[in-house]
């Protein structure tokens, strides 16, 4: 392209010229019309000639916007054009001898071949309509953080629908009918993005983990801190909750037994001994036949809405304790940094964390189960007398079995947890120099290494699936055993007769002491592990952390860099062109 003065230009050029700067001045009155902002830096061929210095150049709205930068990476003159976006169109303005260049040469850019979002340098053709430039020119993309347009900032995201759950009633949260809604639309298409709702504020990341950090910023101030006084000092009130409905089920699942003894023994012809007949008199059948649809109803949506809370609340823990161990491990300093690994950070956050989550369906259960065995127990004493005490005992035996066989899976879940981090921690170092052991051939030896390591981890875990075989046969064989020895001990040495009603009575309430008796062991077994895991991470979180350095606006009033006997000198600036 050769330099043209500005009588050369044609009248179309002029009319282009002004509706260019007239778009200038619009667009600089409202910034939030300006999309992004881009240097490019166009290198030319050495044989195309230079304009003069002395040679008039016509003044240039986008004079303001063009700095020259110095070519380093050759020796051949160099020319600056900048990239300027208008209603969604981005166009190059060339500077050189004019203002700005024909309007044929204006280029237009598609968001696809230049992202304003993308910080790495990029090389690309440049689009040539006309021709005239030489099909071997590169430009290279000095990509810089992209405005936005108000337009783009303010646009709708696209997960922002407000959670239908946060304005649902108290019999729609009980019921889930909420989520209708969303079912009715997966129903009649497959779901998008777009269909799910947000999470409720007090599921938000972001809440939660600053609630988190405030609680453990306090107990971090005392001597000996307690990861697990934080959690419950931050989620208290959900504990609170679910322990109530907890109770309200517990007294709920001891109705039924009672109503059925009643039932039983006002069929057999022997009202006048049931209690509830001189209550409610001939109309006990109807009430009596009414509770067994009442309770078991309400008793479900109690223990529902129990297990939301409780795996809601161990979701919540687990997104606090992932988001606190990463931003704790880029804070560690160094010598912290050395005694941990990048395995075992990793399996802090994906391990140890989502331990913690799955004991959290648990913490009721291990009051709970314990309340129900005691009123089962009561139940079947009033039923069935001191004959009711042999099988009491029996279960009393296996409790300290039970007891040891727990605290040796506790002991070896301690040592699997090491063998693990050994066995990653070996892995990630394999794979970090993957180079150095294929270019030495030391295959066989590393392979050893982590052969093992994992030898021992799966010794470790064969031990620990023998220990719960064995809690599964005590925790099987106990409420059958005990059922077999009451009932014997009931019929041969009291010599009292097994009726409908005590028969029928005593196997619900054996069968109701089964089921904490069989899910104890495993809730024992889960917030052991749970346990262990937030110990772990309450040592890692309390690992040294570096100094940060406050930062803070700058004024006039202080230095803001201060040398003594220093000695300065200039850079020619030639040498290091070259």
């Amino acid at each position: 392209m050769s330099p043209r003065s500005p009588e050369n230009r044609s009248a179309k050029e002029h009319a282009f010229e002004e509706e260019d700067e007239e778009r200038y001045v619009d667009h600089e009155a409202s910034q939030d019309d300006l999309i992004t902002d881009k240097y490019v830096k166009e290198t030319v061929s050495a044989e195309e000639p230079m304009p003069s210095e002395t040679s008039p150049r016509p003044p240039s709205p986008f004079e303001g916007f063009l700095e020259e930068v110095p070519d380093t990476q050759s020796s051949f003159p160099a020319k600056i054009v900048t990239a300027r976006a208008f209603e969604d169109r981005l166009f190059i303005i060339d500077k050189r001898d004019e203002a700005f260049i024909d309007e044929n040469e204006v280029r237009e850019f598609k968001d696809s071949e230049i992202s304003p979002h993308d910080r790495s340098s990029q090389e690309s053709k440049v689009p040539d309509p006309t021709g005239k430039i030489d099909s071997a020119v590169q430009v290279q993309v000095l990509a810089f953080e992209a405005i936005e347009s108000e337009e783009k900032s303010n646009s709708p995201d696209i997960t922002a629908a407000v959670s239908p759950e946060q304005g649902a009633n108290l019999l729609s949260r009980l019921t889930f009918w909420w989520i209708n809604s969303l079912m009715w639309t997966g129903f009649k298409k497959p779901l998008e993005i777009v269909d799910l709702p947000s999470l409720p504020e007090w599921d938000d990341a972001d809440v939660v983990h600053k609630l988190f950090m405030s609680a453990w910023k306090t107990e971090q101030q005392k001597l000996d801190p307690s990861l697990l006084k934080t959690l419950f000092k931050v989620f208290w009130p959900k504990l609170l909750i679910a322990a109530f409905l907890q109770l309200l089920s517990i007294l709920l699942q001891f109705t039924p037994p009672i109503f059925l003894n009643s039932l039983l023994t006002y069929i057999q012809g022997n009202p006048t001994t049931n209690f509830m007949f001189r209550i409610f008199g001939h109309r006990f059948g109807y009430y009596t036949a009414a509770a067994f649809l009442v309770v078991p109803t309400v008793r479900s949506l109690t223990d529902n809405t129990i297990m939301q809370i409780m795996f809601r609340l161990g979701m919540n823990m687990k997104t606090a304790l992932i988001k606190t161990v990463y931003q704790k491990s880029l804070n560690l300093s160094n010598s912290a940094r050395q005694s941990k690994s990048v395995g075992e950070i990793v399996i802090l956050m994906q391990v140890d964390t989502e331990k913690v989550n799955g004991a959290s369906p648990f913490l009721q259960t291990t009051w709970s189960a314990i309340v129900q065995v005691i009123g089962n127990i009561a139940l079947l004493l009033y039923y069935m007398g001191w004959s009711a005490m042999v099988g009491i005992g029996l279960l009393l035996l296996t409790i300290p079995m039970q007891g040891k066989v727990v605290q040796n899976m506790m002991l070896i879940q301690k040592v699997i947890l090491k063998n693990t981090g050994r066995r990653v921690k070996v892995v990630n170092e394999v794979l970090q120099g993957i180079r150095v052991v294929k270019a030495y051939a030391w295959e066989e030896p590393f392979n050893a290494t982590i052969n093992g390591v994992r030898a021992l981890e799966l010794k470790s875990m064969r031990r620990r699936v023998f220990l719960r075989a064995l809690q599964t046969c005590l925790m099987l064989a106990t409420p059958v055993l005990i059922m077999v020895v009451s009932f014997s001990i009931y019929a041969g040495v009291q010599k009292k007769d097994m009726t409908a009603a005590t028969v029928f009575t005593c196997l619900s309430l054996f069968n109701s002491l089964r089921q904490p008796l069989m899910m104890y062991p495993f809730v024992i077994n889960g917030v052991i592990s749970g346990y262990v895991s937030l110990n772990r991470l309450s040592r890692f979180m309390q690992s040294e952390e570096m100094h940060p350095i406050p930062r803070g606006p700058i004024t006039g009033d202080k230095p803001v860099l201060h040398m003594e006997n220093s000695t300065f000198q200039w850079v020619n600036w030639r040498i290091w062109k070259a």
